[in-house]
Parts: C-alpha cells; structure tokens; sequence
C-alpha cells in the first residue's frame, strides 16, 4: 500500500488539515512543504505530456487506475 501524499489544493490556508503533520514529519516548516508542491499538475500539463507520450514511438506504455508504466 502507498503512503498518502498531499497536492497543492489541500494544502491551502492554515485549516489544511495534516500539512503541518507532514511538514513535521518531513522536518521542515509549512512554507517550505508546500513550495515543494509547485508546479501544480495542470490539465494542459497531463494533455501535452500524453500526446508526447503518443509521440514516443520507442517505448510502451500502459495507463491503468494505478497510473502510467511500462507493461509487465
């Protein structure tokens, strides 16, 4: 099982709840958590990133519910 992760939009405001748990766990302040969350995953950055996946002629890949990868 992985572990959960936070994105950008939970991290808003000081209500988000578990962003200071995960800044602590990580050792470092709140701001410097969510700084590393940038840039956000758009969906023009998923739409150019699949069409050059289209374009990639040299490898395989396969989408599934747990995400991108190569077939087994």
């Amino acid at each position: 099982m992985t572990e959960p992760v936070v994105v950008r939009d939970q991290a808003r405001g000081e209500a988000a709840g578990g962003v200071a748990a995960y800044a602590r766990r990580a050792g470092i302040d709140t701001a410097t958590f969510t700084a590393a969350l940038e840039p956000l995953l758009t969906p023009a950055t998923v739409g150019a990133e699949i069409a050059r996946l289209c374009r990639d002629t040299g490898n395989q890949y396969q989408l599934t519910c747990h995400g991108l990868h190569a077939p087994a």
